[in-house]
Protein backbone atom coordinates (compact mmCIF):
# COMPACT_ATOMS: atom_id res chain seq x y z
CA UNK A 1 0.00 0.00 0.00
CA UNK A 2 2.94 2.16 0.76
CA UNK A 3 5.47 0.92 -1.05
CA UNK A 4 4.10 3.00 -4.59
CA UNK A 5 3.38 6.05 -2.90
CA UNK A 6 7.01 6.28 -1.75
CA UNK A 7 8.98 4.95 -4.61
CA UNK A 8 7.36 8.06 -6.67
CA UNK A 9 7.74 10.75 -3.31
CA UNK A 10 11.57 9.63 -4.17
CA UNK A 11 11.20 10.11 -7.76
CA UNK A 12 9.66 13.31 -7.37
CA UNK A 13 11.94 14.59 -4.46
CA UNK A 14 14.97 13.91 -6.46
CA UNK A 15 14.46 15.01 -10.09
CA UNK A 16 17.16 14.99 -12.77
CA UNK A 17 18.42 18.85 -13.01
CA UNK A 18 17.42 20.51 -15.92
CA UNK A 19 15.34 23.45 -16.85
CA UNK A 20 12.47 24.18 -14.58
CA UNK A 21 12.55 20.85 -12.79
CA UNK A 22 16.23 22.06 -12.01
CA UNK A 23 15.13 24.71 -10.15
CA UNK A 24 12.21 22.84 -8.40
CA UNK A 25 15.11 20.73 -6.85
CA UNK A 26 17.46 24.02 -5.89
CA UNK A 27 14.11 25.54 -4.53
CA UNK A 28 13.78 22.60 -2.24
CA UNK A 29 17.31 22.34 -1.60
CA UNK A 30 17.17 25.58 0.09
CA UNK A 31 13.67 25.27 1.85
CA UNK A 32 16.46 21.76 3.28
CA UNK A 33 19.26 24.30 4.15
CA UNK A 34 17.26 26.73 5.80
CA UNK A 35 14.89 24.14 8.40
CA UNK A 36 17.99 22.65 9.39
CA UNK A 37 20.04 25.61 9.93
CA UNK A 38 17.38 27.05 12.35
CA UNK A 39 17.32 23.37 14.10
CA UNK A 40 20.84 24.12 14.26
CA UNK A 41 20.49 27.68 15.74
CA UNK A 42 17.57 25.67 18.15
CA UNK A 43 19.51 22.58 19.81
CA UNK A 44 22.79 24.92 19.93
CA UNK A 45 20.60 27.93 22.05
CA UNK A 46 19.23 24.48 24.51
CA UNK A 47 23.08 23.02 24.73
CA UNK A 48 24.63 26.32 25.74
CA UNK A 49 21.39 27.15 28.31
CA UNK A 50 21.80 23.54 29.88
CA UNK A 51 25.79 23.79 29.75
CA UNK A 52 26.00 27.51 31.60
CA UNK A 53 23.40 26.44 34.19
CA UNK A 54 25.15 23.47 34.94
CA UNK A 55 28.30 24.78 35.35
CA UNK A 56 27.08 28.17 37.08
CA UNK A 57 25.89 25.78 40.08
CA UNK A 58 28.35 22.90 39.89
CA UNK A 59 31.00 26.27 40.48
CA UNK A 60 28.50 27.88 42.83
CA UNK A 61 27.96 25.58 44.80
CA UNK A 62 31.30 23.98 46.03
CA UNK A 63 31.37 28.20 46.83
CA UNK A 64 28.22 28.99 48.68
CA UNK A 65 26.80 24.97 49.82
CA UNK A 66 23.73 23.25 49.05
CA UNK A 67 21.77 24.76 52.32
CA UNK A 68 23.31 27.96 54.30
CA UNK A 69 22.39 28.12 57.80
CA UNK A 70 22.58 31.93 59.22
CA UNK A 71 21.05 34.57 61.61
CA UNK A 72 19.02 37.45 60.59
CA UNK A 73 20.51 41.23 60.54
CA UNK A 74 23.89 39.66 60.43
CA UNK A 75 23.75 37.94 63.93
CA UNK A 76 26.50 35.43 65.35
CA UNK A 77 25.76 31.94 66.16
CA UNK A 78 26.72 31.70 69.52
CA UNK A 79 28.34 28.45 70.53
CA UNK A 80 26.41 26.83 71.76
CA UNK A 81 24.04 27.41 69.11
CA UNK A 82 27.18 25.91 66.59
CA UNK A 83 27.05 22.36 69.00
CA UNK A 84 23.38 22.04 68.68
CA UNK A 85 23.05 22.43 65.37
CA UNK A 86 25.99 20.50 64.50
CA UNK A 87 24.63 17.40 66.37
CA UNK A 88 21.40 17.54 64.57
CA UNK A 89 23.84 17.67 61.27
CA UNK A 90 25.45 14.85 62.14
CA UNK A 91 22.41 12.73 62.66
CA UNK A 92 21.38 12.98 59.36
CA UNK A 93 22.43 10.59 56.85
CA UNK A 94 21.34 13.08 54.25
CA UNK A 95 24.48 15.44 54.45
CA UNK A 96 27.52 14.57 52.75
CA UNK A 97 29.49 17.69 54.49
CA UNK A 98 29.29 20.79 56.29
CA UNK A 99 31.40 23.19 57.78
CA UNK A 100 30.92 25.95 60.52
CA UNK A 101 32.45 29.86 59.01
CA UNK A 102 33.02 33.04 60.71
CA UNK A 103 34.02 35.84 59.32
CA UNK A 104 35.17 39.82 59.60
CA UNK A 105 36.41 42.81 58.03
CA UNK A 106 40.08 43.24 58.28
CA UNK A 107 42.92 45.49 56.95
CA UNK A 108 45.73 43.97 54.95
CA UNK A 109 48.64 46.01 56.04
CA UNK A 110 52.25 46.36 55.04
CA UNK A 111 54.55 49.17 54.25
CA UNK A 112 53.68 49.10 50.27
CA UNK A 113 49.96 48.82 50.89
CA UNK A 114 46.76 48.85 52.43
CA UNK A 115 44.05 46.53 51.31
CA UNK A 116 40.47 46.01 52.74
CA UNK A 117 39.75 42.26 53.02
CA UNK A 118 37.40 39.91 54.07
CA UNK A 119 39.04 37.18 56.74
CA UNK A 120 37.76 34.04 57.14
CA UNK A 121 37.73 31.38 59.55
CA UNK A 122 36.73 27.36 59.60
CA UNK A 123 35.16 26.95 63.20
CA UNK A 124 34.43 23.48 62.78
CA UNK A 125 33.91 20.91 59.46
CA UNK A 126 32.70 17.20 58.72
CA UNK A 127 32.70 15.74 55.64
CA UNK A 128 31.88 12.01 54.07
CA UNK A 129 32.70 13.22 50.52
CA UNK A 130 34.00 16.26 50.20
CA UNK A 131 31.93 18.78 47.67
CA UNK A 132 33.43 22.09 48.75
CA UNK A 133 36.73 24.04 47.31
CA UNK A 134 37.00 25.24 51.72
CA UNK A 135 37.37 21.13 52.00
CA UNK A 136 39.62 20.59 48.84
CA UNK A 137 42.51 23.17 49.90
CA UNK A 138 42.56 21.48 53.50
CA UNK A 139 41.81 25.49 54.56
CA UNK A 140 40.01 23.53 58.16
CA UNK A 141 43.41 21.95 58.54
CA UNK A 142 45.21 25.54 59.23
CA UNK A 143 47.70 25.78 61.79
CA UNK A 144 47.75 29.03 63.88
CA UNK A 145 49.80 31.99 62.23
CA UNK A 146 49.04 30.49 58.47
CA UNK A 147 47.07 31.42 55.94
CA UNK A 148 45.79 30.84 52.67
CA UNK A 149 44.90 34.16 50.58
CA UNK A 150 43.22 34.64 47.38
CA UNK A 151 44.48 34.47 44.03
CA UNK A 152 43.12 37.94 42.72
CA UNK A 153 45.07 39.25 45.89
CA UNK A 154 47.90 37.26 45.31
CA UNK A 155 48.53 38.49 42.28
CA UNK A 156 47.78 42.58 42.53
CA UNK A 157 49.99 42.82 45.45
CA UNK A 158 52.50 40.71 44.43
CA UNK A 159 52.20 38.52 47.84
CA UNK A 160 54.36 34.91 47.47
CA UNK A 161 54.36 31.92 49.06
CA UNK A 162 55.71 31.88 52.41
CA UNK A 163 55.67 35.27 52.94
CA UNK A 164 54.08 36.82 55.84
CA UNK A 165 50.97 39.13 55.87
CA UNK A 166 49.60 41.85 58.94
CA UNK A 167 45.96 41.88 59.36
CA UNK A 168 44.38 44.38 61.49
CA UNK A 169 40.70 44.60 62.75
CA UNK A 170 38.90 47.40 61.84
CA UNK A 171 36.74 47.36 65.39
CA UNK A 172 39.34 49.21 66.65
CA UNK A 173 37.29 50.01 69.57
CA UNK A 174 36.31 46.75 70.56
CA UNK A 175 39.92 45.23 69.61
CA UNK A 176 41.89 47.67 71.36
CA UNK A 177 44.06 49.42 68.77
CA UNK A 178 46.38 50.58 71.49
CA UNK A 179 47.16 46.41 72.59
CA UNK A 180 46.37 44.86 69.30
CA UNK A 181 48.01 45.16 66.67
CA UNK A 182 47.20 42.41 64.54
CA UNK A 183 47.59 39.23 63.56
CA UNK A 184 50.91 38.36 61.67
CA UNK A 185 50.29 35.08 59.18
CA UNK A 186 52.50 32.79 56.99
CA UNK A 187 50.86 32.52 53.34
CA UNK A 188 50.59 28.60 52.64
CA UNK A 189 48.72 28.76 49.99
CA UNK A 190 46.17 30.24 47.25
CA UNK A 191 42.71 29.47 46.48
CA UNK A 192 41.00 30.05 43.59
CA UNK A 193 37.17 30.76 42.82
CA UNK A 194 37.49 32.01 39.74
CA UNK A 195 35.22 35.03 40.94
CA UNK A 196 36.85 37.82 40.95
CA UNK A 197 35.89 40.13 43.74
CA UNK A 198 35.79 36.89 46.21
CA UNK A 199 39.55 36.02 44.67
CA UNK A 200 40.76 39.25 45.19
CA UNK A 201 39.54 40.04 48.59
CA UNK A 202 39.56 36.86 50.88
CA UNK A 203 41.93 35.45 53.34
CA UNK A 204 41.54 32.54 55.40
CA UNK A 205 43.10 32.20 59.04
CA UNK A 206 43.74 29.58 61.51
CA UNK A 207 40.23 29.27 63.98
CA UNK A 208 42.19 30.28 66.67
CA UNK A 209 44.17 33.44 65.34
CA UNK A 210 40.54 34.32 64.13
CA UNK A 211 38.92 33.95 67.13
CA UNK A 212 41.86 36.06 69.24
CA UNK A 213 42.24 38.90 66.62
CA UNK A 214 38.32 39.32 65.31
CA UNK A 215 36.25 37.37 67.17
CA UNK A 216 36.20 38.32 71.02
CA UNK A 217 38.59 35.11 72.33
CA UNK A 218 35.07 33.42 71.06
CA UNK A 219 33.95 30.46 68.48
CA UNK A 220 31.10 32.19 67.51
CA UNK A 221 29.99 31.52 63.85
CA UNK A 222 27.97 33.47 60.89
CA UNK A 223 26.64 30.26 59.13
CA UNK A 224 26.78 27.21 58.32
CA UNK A 225 27.07 25.57 55.09
CA UNK A 226 25.69 22.15 53.97
CA UNK A 227 26.55 20.03 51.44
CA UNK A 228 23.83 17.18 50.39
CA UNK A 229 24.38 13.68 48.68
CA UNK A 230 21.30 14.48 46.39
CA UNK A 231 20.95 17.99 45.45
CA UNK A 232 17.30 17.49 44.20
CA UNK A 233 16.60 17.08 48.27
CA UNK A 234 17.12 20.79 49.63
CA UNK A 235 13.91 21.74 49.87
CA UNK A 236 13.28 18.54 52.03
CA UNK A 237 16.18 18.98 54.19
CA UNK A 238 15.01 22.33 54.66
CA UNK A 239 12.03 21.78 56.24
CA UNK A 240 13.40 18.71 58.37
CA UNK A 241 15.99 21.26 59.81
CA UNK A 242 13.52 23.70 60.51
CA UNK A 243 11.07 21.66 62.14
CA UNK A 244 14.39 20.25 64.39
CA UNK A 245 15.50 23.71 65.06
CA UNK A 246 11.88 25.42 65.96
CA UNK A 247 11.99 21.69 68.63
CA UNK A 248 14.97 23.26 70.65
CA UNK A 249 13.93 27.01 70.14
CA UNK A 250 16.63 28.12 68.26
CA UNK A 251 15.71 30.92 65.49
CA UNK A 252 17.86 30.34 62.70
CA UNK A 253 16.87 31.10 58.77
CA UNK A 254 17.69 28.13 56.85
CA UNK A 255 18.27 28.77 53.21
CA UNK A 256 18.82 26.52 49.65
CA UNK A 257 20.68 27.60 46.89
CA UNK A 258 17.89 27.60 44.44
CA UNK A 259 16.29 30.05 47.19
CA UNK A 260 19.45 31.96 47.01
CA UNK A 261 20.18 32.10 43.16
CA UNK A 262 17.15 30.92 41.30
CA UNK A 263 15.90 34.07 40.35
CA UNK A 264 19.09 35.17 38.33
CA UNK A 265 19.20 31.29 36.72
CA UNK A 266 15.41 31.73 35.30
CA UNK A 267 16.27 35.58 34.40
CA UNK A 268 18.77 33.78 32.35
CA UNK A 269 16.60 30.98 31.20
CA UNK A 270 14.20 33.47 30.22
CA UNK A 271 16.63 35.33 27.37
CA UNK A 272 17.52 32.02 26.36
CA UNK A 273 13.46 31.60 26.28
CA UNK A 274 13.10 34.03 24.00
CA UNK A 275 16.31 33.41 21.97
CA UNK A 276 14.13 30.13 21.24
CA UNK A 277 11.18 31.54 20.14
CA UNK A 278 12.23 33.74 17.81
CA UNK A 279 14.09 30.17 16.11
CA UNK A 280 11.03 28.84 16.13
CA UNK A 281 9.27 31.37 14.41
CA UNK A 282 12.14 30.84 11.59
CA UNK A 283 11.22 27.23 11.62
CA UNK A 284 7.65 28.29 11.30
CA UNK A 285 8.95 30.48 8.17
CA UNK A 286 11.15 27.43 6.93
CA UNK A 287 7.69 24.86 7.04
CA UNK A 288 6.24 27.47 5.25
CA UNK A 289 9.25 26.96 2.40
CA UNK A 290 8.94 23.71 2.38
CA UNK A 291 5.11 23.80 1.76
CA UNK A 292 5.88 26.25 -0.95
CA UNK A 293 8.60 23.78 -2.74
CA UNK A 294 6.38 20.89 -2.27
CA UNK A 295 3.31 22.95 -4.12
CA UNK A 296 6.18 23.95 -7.12
CA UNK A 297 6.96 19.91 -7.35
CA UNK A 298 3.40 19.53 -7.13
CA UNK A 299 3.61 21.75 -10.49
CA UNK A 300 6.37 20.51 -11.90
CA UNK A 301 4.73 17.31 -11.41
CA UNK A 302 0.84 18.12 -13.05
CA UNK A 303 0.79 15.55 -15.86
CA UNK A 304 2.72 12.66 -14.10
CA UNK A 305 0.59 13.06 -11.22
CA UNK A 306 -2.67 13.17 -13.47
CA UNK A 307 -1.59 9.84 -15.68
CA UNK A 308 -1.65 8.14 -11.76
CA UNK A 309 -4.98 9.48 -11.31
CA UNK A 310 -6.23 8.06 -14.73
CA UNK A 311 -4.56 5.09 -13.82
CA UNK A 312 -7.12 4.61 -10.87
CA UNK A 313 -4.99 5.60 -8.23
CA UNK A 314 -7.34 6.86 -5.20
CA UNK A 315 -6.67 10.44 -3.48
CA UNK A 316 -5.51 9.02 -0.78
CA UNK A 317 -2.32 7.48 -2.44
CA UNK A 318 -1.84 10.60 -3.98
CA UNK A 319 -1.91 12.26 -0.69
CA UNK A 320 0.40 9.87 0.49
CA UNK A 321 2.88 11.08 -1.74
CA UNK A 322 2.90 14.53 -0.69
CA UNK A 323 3.26 13.04 2.84
CA UNK A 324 6.01 11.21 2.16
CA UNK A 325 8.11 14.09 0.37
CA UNK A 326 7.12 16.24 3.73
CA UNK A 327 8.39 12.90 6.12
CA UNK A 328 11.21 12.37 3.74
CA UNK A 329 12.21 16.51 3.53
CA UNK A 330 12.03 17.13 7.44
CA UNK A 331 13.85 13.73 8.66
CA UNK A 332 16.62 14.86 6.06
CA UNK A 333 16.96 18.65 7.63
CA UNK A 334 16.62 17.24 10.87
CA UNK A 335 19.48 14.60 10.88
CA UNK A 336 21.58 17.04 9.14
CA UNK A 337 20.60 19.53 11.68
CA UNK A 338 21.65 17.23 14.95
CA UNK A 339 24.40 15.93 13.16
CA UNK A 340 25.63 19.51 12.56
CA UNK A 341 24.86 20.16 16.31
CA UNK A 342 26.50 17.66 18.20
CA UNK A 343 29.73 18.35 15.87
CA UNK A 344 29.40 21.90 17.00
CA UNK A 345 28.52 21.35 20.45
CA UNK A 346 31.63 19.02 20.80
CA UNK A 347 34.10 20.92 19.05
CA UNK A 348 33.17 23.68 21.11
CA UNK A 349 33.47 21.73 24.55
CA UNK A 350 36.94 20.26 23.89
CA UNK A 351 38.62 23.19 22.24
CA UNK A 352 36.67 25.70 24.02
CA UNK A 353 37.01 27.95 20.67
CA UNK A 354 34.27 30.83 22.57
CA UNK A 355 34.75 32.04 25.82
CA UNK A 356 33.64 34.20 28.45
CA UNK A 357 34.27 36.15 31.13
CA UNK A 358 34.40 34.51 34.48
CA UNK A 359 34.21 38.32 36.19
CA UNK A 360 30.52 39.18 34.47
CA UNK A 361 29.27 35.53 34.06
CA UNK A 362 30.85 33.78 36.82
CA UNK A 363 31.78 30.87 34.78
CA UNK A 364 34.43 31.39 31.78
CA UNK A 365 34.05 28.39 30.06
CA UNK A 366 31.49 27.82 27.26
CA UNK A 367 30.15 24.05 27.27
CA UNK A 368 26.46 22.75 25.65
CA UNK A 369 24.89 19.85 27.32
CA UNK A 370 22.56 18.11 24.73
CA UNK A 371 19.21 17.70 26.06
CA UNK A 372 18.18 14.98 23.81
CA UNK A 373 14.92 14.91 25.29
CA UNK A 374 14.27 18.01 24.04
CA UNK A 375 15.65 17.59 20.94
CA UNK A 376 12.96 14.11 20.12
CA UNK A 377 10.43 16.61 21.12
CA UNK A 378 11.39 18.90 18.02
CA UNK A 379 11.46 15.97 15.77
CA UNK A 380 8.23 15.27 17.20
CA UNK A 381 6.75 18.74 16.44
CA UNK A 382 8.44 18.94 12.53
CA UNK A 383 6.57 15.04 12.18
CA UNK A 384 3.41 16.37 13.48
CA UNK A 385 3.69 19.27 11.53
CA UNK A 386 4.19 16.73 8.11
CA UNK A 387 0.62 15.93 6.94
CA UNK A 388 -0.39 19.49 7.32
CA UNK A 389 2.42 20.47 5.07
CA UNK A 390 1.88 17.80 2.87
CA UNK A 391 -2.60 18.62 2.90
CA UNK A 392 -2.37 22.43 1.84
CA UNK A 393 -1.22 20.88 -2.00
CA UNK A 394 -2.77 17.81 -1.80
CA UNK A 395 -6.25 20.01 -1.33
CA UNK A 396 -4.83 22.32 -4.53
CA UNK A 397 -4.13 19.73 -6.51
CA UNK A 398 -7.56 17.49 -5.88
CA UNK A 399 -9.59 21.54 -6.83
CA UNK A 400 -6.73 21.65 -9.91
CA UNK A 401 -8.02 18.51 -11.08
CA UNK A 402 -11.77 18.84 -10.15
CA UNK A 403 -11.61 21.96 -12.09
CA UNK A 404 -10.25 21.08 -15.22
CA UNK A 405 -12.45 18.02 -15.03
CA UNK A 406 -15.24 19.97 -14.55
CA UNK A 407 -14.73 21.73 -17.63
Amino acid sequence: MFNVPLKIAIKFLFPQIQGTIGFVKKTSLLAKVALSLSIISLIIVNSLSNGYVHAFKDKVMSIDSHINIYKNDNNKISENEVFEITSILDSLDSIDEYYVEAYSKAILKDHNYSEGVIVKSIIKSKSKKIHSLIRTKKIDLLSENECVIGKGLKDKLFIDKNSKITLLNTDFINSGVLYNAGLTSKVMDHIYYGVSDLDKSIIYVNKIDFSKTFNDDSFDANSVKIFLNNIHAQDTIRSVLTSKFSQINLELEVATFNDRHNTFLDTLLDIFKSISIVIYILIAICLFNLTSSIWLIVESKNKDIEVLKFCGMSNFNIYLIFLFISLITIIISFVFGFLCSYFLVSFQNYFQIFNISSDVYVVSKVIGILDYKYIAKIFGILLFCSPLLSLIPFMKILGFTKKKYNV
